[in-house]
């Protein structure tokens, strides 16, 4: 009797234990009093100048923020032309439509590319100049963060080889 008392409390002790554990926390909140103060004037708001534009007298707007194009994938995963003459960007060299170059992946490079990533990147990407990036290896621009791109003499850029090699 002895014992099974004694396991029997345990019982009770380790339930309570875990129970503290498992059960929400009490959320305390407290109010501070917040004041409002309401002041009408009847000059209208001024947009702050520089000195500048002060002496003249003058304000220019504000430029808005330029629209930055994607990038455009010209050559898929599969060798196939993703986009018509046509649909090309006005800069774009349009040789890219007779190019040797956009060419499938072989079937061991598709390997190692679904093997390393789970998904086959584009081949071939028209990128606008604003997302370009530069370094000392030459001008590159990462995709889907995680895919580079390298641009090469056409003006295209190229998926990295290192990631299907």
């Amino acid at each position: 009797m002895k014992l099974f008392s004694s396991l029997l409390l345990l019982l009770v002790v380790i339930t309570v234990g875990c129970s503290r554990k498992t059960t929400a926390a009490s959320k305390t909140t407290t109010t501070t009093p917040t004041t409002t103060t309401t002041t009408t004037t009847n000059e209208p708001v001024k947009p702050l100048l520089d000195s500048a534009e002060a002496a003249e007298g003058t304000t220019t707007a504000p430029a808005a923020p330029a629209a930055v194009a994607k990038p455009m994938i010209i050559v898929d995963a599969r060798g196939n032309f993703a986009v018509k003459e046509e649909d090309l960007p006005p800069d774009a060299s349009k040789s890219i439509l007779n190019n040797s170059n956009a060419r499938a992946y072989t079937p061991a490079e598709l390997k190692t590319l679904s093997y390393r990533y789970g998904q086959i990147p584009p081949r071939i990407l028209y990128v606008p100049t604003a997302l370009q990036k530069k370094n000392s290896r030459g001008t590159y621009y990462v995709f889907m963060k995680k895919y580079w791109y390298w641009q090469k003499s056409n003006g295209y850029f190229y998926l990295d080889e290192h990631y299907y090699k």
